[in-house]
């Protein structure tokens, strides 16, 4: 292989490897203030009253979202780390004996390991934002 291909193809592993961690780290971010977001959109909409009416009412239309947002920042966080058969000893072995089997293997692992997180994380956030719009909607015609 020629060198300048070499190199693009190692920036561009690079490149996969890292944006998926940043975008697993941001996502996590993001789930979770959603869930401060959909609470206070709660807080705004239900005065006292209503609110404990509409908590006993509709316990799970009120509870799903909250679950939805925390299990998805559980995915981004699972996401945002290698693969478990990836670790640094492991790595360095496998330098050290130049076995470039062990570090594509662990290379492809954690990326389809971020892959398989962030659609799991996007899927139970984007639910989530679905369900609490749901429910401030249920929430603000009178519980």
């Amino acid at each position: 292989m020629h060198t300048s291909s070499q190199k693009a193809g190692e920036t561009l592993l690079a490149q996969a490897l890292e944006s998926r961690r940043d975008i697993c780290k941001t996502l996590l971010t993001t789930s979770s203030a959603a869930l401060g977001v959909y609470l206070t959109l709660l807080g705004l909409v239900l005065d006292k009253g209503k609110a404990i009416c509409f908590l006993s009412c509709h316990p799970v239309v009120a509870s799903v979202p909250v679950v939805l947002f925390i299990f998805a920042a559980s995915m981004y966080v699972c996401g945002y780390f290698h693969a478990p058969a990836v670790s640094a000893e492991r790595v360095l072995a496998a330098l050290r004996s130049e076995n470039e089997a062990i570090i594509l293997g662990g290379v492809s692992a954690t990326l389809k390991r971020r892959f398989y997180f962030l659609w799991a994380g996007n899927s139970a956030f984007w639910c989530g934002v679905c369900s609490g719009l749901y429910s401030v909607v249920v929430a603000a015609r009178g519980a």
